[in-house]
């Protein structure tokens, strides 16, 4: 049972890693636009969550950075329909990042 605890601990933090770099993207990306800039800022919280959580082993943060992860998609749903009617490889780019992010809280679920 510890080896099984320990794989999960190691894939959360890796997800939570991807999921930070994909954070920062859309934050770099929406700097200009105040509202999403921010939202995606406060975002950033989840994934440092989910690394604590996973190398502490603490279920309460690993259970915050899941809240996180179905916001984002949320968000991730927004910022693709709203960005994306203005250009089509801004809207295929945002929803590989979609994606990503329903598969990283399919796995942190």
């Amino acid at each position: 049972a510890e080896v099984v605890v320990l794989n999960y601990r190691l894939a959360v933090t890796c997800l939570a890693g991807i999921d930070f770099a994909f954070t920062l993207f859309n934050l770099f990306t929406l700097l200009t636009t105040s509202f999403l800039g921010v939202f995606a800022l406060i975002l950033l919280a989840g994934p440092i969550c989910g690394i604590l959580g996973a190398r502490r082993l603490n279920r309460k943060l690993v259970m915050v950075y899941l809240a996180f992860c179905v916001a984002k998609v949320i968000y991730q749903v927004f910022i693709s329909f709203y960005l994306g009617f203005h250009n089509l490889g801004w809207f295929i780019l945002l929803l590989l990042i979609l994606l990503v992010q329903v598969w990283i809280t399919k796995l942190v679920w």
